[in-house]
């Protein structure tokens, strides 16, 4: 991303734009590894992986305003259907039609989730103040990246094949320093302890994956591994951090200078018997 594209104005609408095209653009760069089925349409965005978790599964950036609304949201289900695969359909400010959450019910899907979008301006941002023993590396390395990958399966609960998707993905994509995805481990006591992300897409600089495990809790580790790659972000010129905050982390956002500006929802759709078909 050049320096042009970074966003540079701080009115609401293209916030609220910025929150959600940043989590978009990060399945969309998901998409180029091979085994993923992608398609991105002028209405939609439909990413496929195969994989029996709705993590891996995913409808986004929908904006269907002609025809027959019902019809064109079970035609943009049918291949997760057709394969049994459980799947996340998101929704935020720019969805249309804007009650298309009923119809995504009407159709069988449940939401499973809506969390605030959240952004600050990052000239706000202090320097966190690191906890005693306390250290953060970047992911350069497949050694690294499995240093990464236990707080974030264990912070998170997720299934390992789920873990060892994303560890394929990223190993996939690769390592470099100037790649607009990093992840980043929290080293405690010279233990691995937290984990988190940052992906630099539609002109920001958004957080992800903020887990610490229980025992290293209370110490300040998940605020310092939000502010480490945003101060990152900020000294190669980006001035807006955002992020989808959890019901845990709001409050920590708050203190820390972030303003809710909208709702991300995901709406979950999963078969009855739970086994995929290839």
């Amino acid at each position: 991303m050049s320096t042009a594209d970074i966003l540079q104005e701080f009115q609401e609408d293209g916030i609220v734009a910025a929150i959600e095209n940043n989590l978009f653009e990060i399945w969309a760069l998901l998409g180029k590894i091979p085994s993923i089925q992608l398609e991105q349409r002028h209405d939609f965005i439909r990413f496929i992986s195969g994989l029996a978790s709705p993590l891996c599964n995913s409808v986004f950036r929908a904006s269907i305003q002609n025809g027959n609304v019902d019809q064109e949201v079970e035609a943009v289900l049918d291949p997760f259907k057709a394969r049994n695969l459980p799947m996340f359909w998101w929704t935020g400010p720019a969805t249309q039609p804007a009650d298309l959450a009923k119809t995504l019910e009407a159709h069988g899907l449940s939401r499973a989730d809506s969390a605030p979008g959240m952004a600050m301006d990052l000239s706000l941002l202090q320097e966190p103040k690191w906890p005693s023993e306390f250290t953060i590396k970047r992911v350069d390395s497949p050694e690294m990246l499995h240093d990464w990958s236990g707080p974030m399966r264990r912070s998170f609960e997720m299934p390992d094949f789920v873990i060892e998707f994303f560890n394929e993905a990223f190993t996939y994509l690769g390592f470099d320093e100037d790649f607009p995805y990093q992840n980043y481990v929290g080293y405690w006591k010279g233990e691995s302890v937290a984990c988190s992300s940052c992906f630099l897409g539609a002109g920001v600089a958004g957080i992800y994956n903020v887990g610490t495990l229980e025992q290293a809790r209370g110490q300040g580790i998940g605020t310092t591994l939000t502010a480490y790659p945003l101060l990152q972000a900020r000294k190669k010129g980006f001035r807006l951090g955002i992020l989808h905050a959890s019901e845990m982390g709001y409050p920590i956002y708050l203190t820390m200078g972030f303003k809710e500006y909208c709702r991300v929802n995901a709406y979950l759709w999963q078969p009855d018997d739970g086994v995929a078909k290839p």
